[in-house]
């Protein structure tokens, strides 16, 4: 806690700035409030409603405007905004190969790698499931449609009371009366705000209790400290200011921007490995200071956080700029006139059908003589029977007079307050789901879609919001998560992943220790997006996949596992799994085959007689192979044998041929009675059949 005596300038301007500034949001104030009190039921000005009470006449309050605010939350609760982080100017490292990729932050188990883009989107999606962001964006937005005011904030705490890792939260400031912004901020989001204070009344006794030595009380002579202090409570608030700095920015000659202040302590280390400082230059920024103070002492702080804006966020409602005072309203703010005159002409209407039985008793004098008690009470009582003094012979007594006919005017213009009030609100029938004018389908959607332009300024607004609340995130997240630890990154499709941040490894070559996976790399860019929730998108799209499918039912077969996955029941995802186990390999990813590559179980060990058994079939499987070569061999042989055969029986057909031949030829050329020719005719013969008889034997 800081001296009070030292933050005296510092004490008087904030309660001037305290000051100046409820003045100047006063009217949106006190117009939110009325909204408000408006909603919830008070809805006849108090002289009115006083006046009618003594009368005992009706002040009915048929509340239709919640309705239409549910109507709005509905809409933006099938519609979430979810931030998505971009790098731009990505982070590059070199390859073995020398060339230039994005650099990517692999996962705890090493199978996969993120872009810093994808890290940050994951990250801060865990951040907003951890802290139940969603609430905390539904509340802001419910404030902005019920008063046109609604605030978020993003702060730091410690994770776990056994740690001092702090993790970043969004939070939903419940009491937008408390905060009050600089009126000097033009940005829309109030980014330029030079301070904010956030107020809180705290008792007197747990303010001792909390910070004892403090006065509870305002100082002897103060004139501007009386607010602060109550009979019973005191006003303790935060107060966010955010000062302009010159900063010293030097350009290293391997690309990297730093500033000077973080540069000094590394730079041997960095001349060591050849780079150096290029040039340098001094930068105009902000820094942000957070304090907790009370009308006379600094309570807590100051602490500098890692922003460069006051992490305080307006949701807005509509506005309307008039000479430079923004004036913010809410869904309801035009309505409350008609809401009013349909709570009127409602209870005119009702009034006046209330009365039509108590028409008053039309008789003459004397009927009611000595009975007057009965005729007083006959239309507060329910009587048997009423009597009565004739005044002539066949006097029929008094009668009622002739009761007044339904209030048609009465309830014709309630009819048209009730229009009214969607008139000005912007949505009809359609939109809230009553039946319209409207027949055809395309009448209806553009009916709704009427509705919807209507009011998506609110949901704009939100998103615009929780736009700045992602480029904050993306500023706090690196000097937050400083330190070596894992972190999970959960995913649109409801998956998550863990990655190790600010791992310090061993550097081989110079054997000193660096940190790898730092966040702190790049610059980034934020977009939110709007569209129905994920559980809403894969439903839709299963549909449409099995309309497809029946269109075309060649398709079906492979994208079986496609309309599994996209089913919103228990076991699809298991189901998913075994259908792409019996998909055609050239069907499904690289990464699915390696996965279900992964998921094929083990074969177990054999046992030993299993082992046995396998020896004995092994074995008799070789002597069957040796039986069935030697089989081979055999007949083989027996193939040569007859081949062989064949070749001498052919050799000697040949040679028989041949030596016909020459015995025709001597037959033509000697004459036939020579002695000669008859010895060589019968040498020639005897030769031929001693090759036909070797022929045969072989």
């Amino acid at each position: 806690m800081s001296d009070p005596n030292s933050n005296e300038a510092l004490l008087a301007t904030a309660r001037e700035r305290a000051r100046d500034g409820a003045t100047y949001w006063k009217d949106n104030w006190e117009w939110a409030e009325d909204d408000l009190k408006f909603l919830s039921g008070e809805q006849w000005p108090p002289s009115v409603k006083s006046e009618r009470e003594l009368e005992q006449r009706p002040c009915l309050v048929n509340n239709v405007l919640p309705t239409f605010i549910d109507q709005v939350m509905g809409d933006q609760l099938q519609n979430k905004p979810s931030i998505k982080v971009s790098a731009v100017d990505p982070a590059s490292v070199d390859t073995e190969e020398g060339e230039q990729e994005e650099l990517k932050i692999s996962n705890r188990a090493g199978k996969k790698d993120y872009s810093l883009g994808e890290v940050f989107t994951g990250a801060i999606k865990n951040i907003e499931y951890n802290c139940d962001a969603e609430t905390a964006y539904d509340m802001a937005f419910q404030s902005a449609l019920e008063s046109g005011i609604g605030f978020l904030r993003v702060l730091s705490d410690y994770a776990n009371e056994e740690t001092f890792d702090q993790e970043l939260l969004i939070k939903h400031i419940s009491d937008q009366f408390s905060v009050i912004i600089d009126p000097n901020a033009r940005e829309i989001d109030k980014s330029d705000a030079g301070w904010v204070i956030v107020d809180d009344n705290m008792p007197k006794d747990a303010f001792k209790e909390q910070y004892p030595g403090v006065e509870a009380e305002a100082l002897a002579g103060s004139t501007d400290q009386g607010e602060w202090y109550t009979e019973k409570t005191v006003r303790v608030s935060e107060y966010f200011t955010r000062e302009l700095i010159l900063k010293e920015q030097s350009l290293l000659s391997d690309g990297r921007l730093v500033w000077a202040e973080d540069l000094e302590p590394i730079l041997d280390e960095l001349a060591a490995q050849g780079i150096t400082v290029k040039r340098s230059r001094k930068v105009k920024t902000y820094k942000v200071i957070w304090r907790k103070i009370t009308g006379n002492a600094v309570l807590e702080g100051p602490i500098e956080l890692h922003c460069t804006t006051i992490p305080i966020v307006p949701v807005w409602g509509k506005s309307i700029t008039i000479k430079k005072k923004t004036i913010y309203r809410s869904l309801i703010r035009y309505s409350k006139d008609a809401q009013r005159m349909a709570n009127y002409w409602d209870s005119a209407a009702a009034e006046s059908i209330a009365l039509a039985p108590k028409a008053p008793f039309i008789g003459a004098e004397g009927h009611t003589e000595g009975r007057e008690t009965e005729w007083e009470n006959a239309n507060t009582k329910n009587l048997a029977i009423l009597t009565y003094v004739p005044q002539f012979p066949n006097d029929p007594g008094p009668r009622r007079d002739q009761p007044s006919a339904v209030p048609a005017a009465e309830l014709t213009m309630a009819s048209t307050a009730t229009d009214k009030i969607k008139g000005t609100i912007g949505m009809f029938d359609a939109s809230i789901g009553a039946q319209g004018n409207e027949t055809s389908g395309r009448a209806i959607i553009a009916r709704q879609r009427e509705s919807d332009t209507g009011t998506f300024k609110f949901i704009d607004n939100l998103s615009k919001a929780i736009s700045r609340i992602g480029r904050l995130l993306v500023e706090m997240i690196p000097p937050t998560y400083d330190s070596e630890r894992v972190m999970r990154l959960k995913f649109e499709d409801e998956t998550e992943d863990y990655v190790i941040l600010n791992q310090q490894v061993l550097d081989e070559q110079t054997n000193k220790w660096v940190t790898i996976h730092d966040l702190n790399v790049s610059k980034y860019d934020v977009v939110v997006n709007t569209g129905p929730a994920y559980s809403t998108q894969r439903m839709e799209a299963a549909e449409a996949m099995i309309q497809f499918a029946q269109a075309v039912p060649a398709a079906a077969a492979v994208m079986a596992d496609l309309i599994a996955q996209n089913m919103d029941w228990p076991g699809s995802d298991v189901i998913t799994e075994r259908l792409k186990k019996i998909m055609p390999p050239e069907v499904l990813t690289n990464e699915e085959r390696e996965k279900l590559a992964e998921d094929m179980p083990e074969q177990p060990e054999p046992t030993p007689e299993q082992q046995l058994q396998m020896k004995e079939l092994e074995v008799r499987g070789m002597e069957a192979d040796v039986g069935a070569a030697q089989a081979q061999a055999d007949m083989a042989k027996s193939e040569a044998a007859t081949a062989k055969a064949q070749a001498d029986t052919l050799i000697a057909e040949m040679k028989t041929q041949e030596a016909q031949l020459k015995l025709q030829a001597i037959d033509q050329g000697v004459m036939a009675g020579s002695d000669g020719y008859a010895q060589v005719k019968e040498l020639v013969a005897q030769a031929v059949a001693e090759l036909l008889a070797a022929g045969k034997a072989q």
